[in-house]
């Protein structure tokens, strides 16, 4: 290579290399950040009391305020709010943070940056009454920040904000049937037809009647009545009208989680709330439900299980114990090592799940059951947390059988004290 193109190319390099560290300077002097600004903008959600998000420029804006110890919409309409769109608010507010602002803003205008006339305003007030004003205006160019301004000092924040924050007033408002803090527990139909009335309780998973009797509710029952307390509304009508005109009522609906209750009177084309001043509608498929008798939507069998996902029984006979565990190809007794062939095992457990109420009832008796199996999903059995099939044996010689959380026995004509005695192979 000639002198001539040597010189040329480490004129070249030496160029470059200086354009490289002017463009490093500048880069770093555009994104300067102000040293006067905290890291957090609102350094604890926790204490905030109400947050007022407005859009100037369409003259409108919700308003979530703390009512009675509880965040509620106040503006413009009162109603309870969407739990999940307002943690998504607090997580959001809670990591804004000031993000670097290029020194080149800093010289523009507010009405260069939007901020003259902001896209979005939220003001933040907190339990000692001071409130906090963002403004946010223009997107900035080849970023997903937005120019901000956070009480008239000049910040970013991103875009996550906005998309939350620009979202329709509807959605603001809690959707489902019934704001319960936790998941349902007692469900109380009081129906216009007493046919069609019922009490059920949330025990260990499923749903049982505690009245017009006692007794499981069935596999799609249970799910049907899922399906009523967790629904979503189709959607939320006007307020309610003081003459209270609705179609044809057909019942009231009251619904616990232990801590609170919701009471819902039930028409034909709408529900109206006791804790919302609004006509809520839901698909009339959830009603369904509601339009059944009791003895449609019990279970006809003790105990509702799945044979196949079973690891293991426990079985009490007074006051010996016995645990049986399924193997590979047969069960065995933990403690003996005693070997039941899996014939006899899954006839009983088969039995179990086939036996149904008896016609004749009498209350549980007081004393300590005569017999109990429990039907474990793992090798060793959590008794307490297990369906349990339970007997007792009269002076008569009757056997009498429930489950472990009826308060009611019904009338059996299987011997289950022989017939377990004669499979564990224990006297008295």
């Amino acid at each position: 290579m000639s002198k001539y193109k040597l010189f040329v190319l480490s004129i070249i390099f030496v160029l470059f290399a200086a354009g490289l560290v002017f463009f490093n300077a500048k880069l770093k002097s555009d994104n300067t950040v102000l040293k006067d600004l905290p890291a957090a903008l609102f350094p604890d959600v926790n204490d905030l009391t109400e947050i007022k998000i407005s859009r100037p420029r369409y003259g409108n804006k919700v308003v979530l305020s703390v009512i009675d110890n509880y965040w509620k919409i106040s503006e413009p309409l009162v109603d309870i709010i969407n739990q999940s769109a307002h943690k998504l608010l607090l997580n959001e507010l809670a990591q804004l943070r000031f993000f670097s602002v290029p020194a080149n803003l800093t010289t523009q205008s507010l009405s260069d940056l939007g901020l003259a006339s902001p896209d979005f305003v939220i003001e933040a007030e907190t339990t000692n009454s001071s409130v906090s004003t963002l403004l946010i205006g223009s997107q900035a160019v080849q970023s997903d920040l937005y120019i901000a301004s956070y009480d008239g000092q000049l910040c970013m924040v991103p875009s996550s904000l906005i998309s939350l924050i620009s979202r329709p007033m509807e959605s603001w408002r809690d959707s489902r049937l019934l704001s319960l803090r936790k998941k349902a527990l007692t469900v109380s139909w009081e129906a216009v037809d007493e046919n069609l009335s019922f009490v059920a309780n949330l025990t260990s998973g499923r749903w049982r009647f505690s009245a017009p009797f006692d007794g499981l509710l069935s596999e799609s029952g249970s799910a049907a009545l899922n399906a009523l307390v967790g629904t979503q509304l189709v959607s939320i009508g006007a307020p309610l009208p003081a003459t209270g005109q609705f179609s044809v009522k057909l019942g009231e609906l009251s619904v616990s989680d232990g801590l609170d209750t919701a009471t819902l009177e039930v028409y034909k084309n709408a529900v109206v709330s006791n804790r919302r001043n609004y006509v809520m509608h839901i698909s009339s498929k959830r009603l369904l439900v509601l339009g059944k008798t009791p003895l449609r939507l019990r279970s006809k069998r003790i105990l509702d299980f799945n044979p196949q996902h079973l690891a293991s029984l426990q079985i009490n006979l007074k006051d010996k114990e016995h645990v049986i565990t399924k193997s590979a190809t047969n069960w065995v007794d933990r403690k003996s090592d005693a070997v039941y062939l899996d014939s006899q095992i899954s006839s009983l457990i088969e039995t179990l799940r086939l036996t149904e109420y008896g016609a004749e009832t009498k209350p549980r008796p007081q004393r300590t059951p005569d017999g109990l199996i429990a039907l474990s999903i793992s090798r060793l059995p959590q008794i307490d947390k297990c369906p349990q099939f339970l007997w007792w044996v009269d002076d008569a010689g009757r056997n009498w059988i429930c489950d472990k959380n009826s308060q009611t026995v019904y009338s059996s004509e299987n011997n289950f004290e022989l017939g377990v005695r004669s499979i564990v192979a224990t006297e008295d």
